[in-house]
């Protein structure tokens, strides 16, 4: 099980809430999140703010973290890795943009925090295009 913080309904404080692990897709990573900040954008999504959230609502889209397993096809992480991720963590693949690898274009992203469980957990997934490396040599502490 995975641990997390959830609101279980628009403007409550958050509570300790656990669900199954996913499945990877064939082009995702998985992340031990070993930090996530909070900004304004959370505290929409957990207000309801914008119409848009889904509840239990997991935020937390400032994330750093660890790969601790990813899909057999990646090429981009590897396990162990030190990675964050933001806003996005998916595109449709599809479009120009996504072919010509500029993924932040992309007009159907899967978003971090409306998408899918979001950074205030043990662990989130993502699409291995949207992970974005951190250099070894920064100091995460």
């Amino acid at each position: 099980m995975v641990k997390a913080y959830a609101a279980l309904n628009p403007g409550e404080n958050l509570k300790l809430y656990e669900y199954e692990p996913e499945v990877l897709k064939q082009n995702e990573v998985r992340i031990k999140v070993h930090s996530c900040g909070i900004c304004h954008s959370d505290i929409s999504a957990i207000d309801n703010s914008w119409g848009k959230s889904k509840y239990p609502m997991i935020a937390g889209h400032e994330i750093i973290g660890e790969v601790i397993e990813t899909a057999p096809n990646i090429s981009m992480h590897k396990v162990g890795d030190s990675v964050g991720l933001g806003w996005h963590s998916g595109y449709c693949n599809k479009c120009d943009y996504c072919h010509a690898g500029d993924h932040n274009f992309c007009s159907n992203t899967k978003k971090t925090v409306f998408s899918q469980f979001g950074g205030f957990a043990e662990e989130v997934v993502a699409e291995e295009a949207s992970v974005i490396p951190i250099p070894l040599k920064l100091n995460l502490n």
